[in-house]
């Protein structure tokens, strides 16, 4: 059980290292777009243009944290007898769960997802 616990640690360290890297990189992206789309008026709207910046850099950030914390929970429940189950979990979230959520299942095939 020590085991799989200590294997969920990796892809949550390299999750929250992306979202850091989302917060901080699309922020500063975002605030000179919005700074060279307000043209003059952006000394003005300067509080508002850090605040939408600060928004969607989150957004982003959280859906690269997002795969990652999923192979983190799929790792902890997985096989302790399997060679590798982090890469195995990381093919299984990232082909088959994730992109089933992007893409809901409805009507009759709905229960064999």
């Amino acid at each position: 059980m020590t085991r799989l616990i200590v294997q969920g640690w990796f892809p949550t360290l390299v999750g929250y290292g992306l979202q850091g890297f989302g917060k901080f990189g699309f922020y500063e992206m975002f605030k000179d777009v919005y700074k060279m789309a307000l043209g003059s008026k952006a000394a003005e709207y300067q509080t508002v243009g850090f605040l939408v910046s600060s928004a969607c850099a989150e957004v982003i950030a959280d859906v690269l944290l997002c795969p990652m914390e999923a192979v983190s929970t799929a790792t902890i429940g997985a096989d302790p007898d399997a060679i590798c189950p982090i890469l195995f979990m990381i093919d299984c979230v990232l082909t088959s769960h994730f992109f089933a959520l992007l893409h809901p299942v409805e009507g009759p095939h709905a229960d064999f997802r």
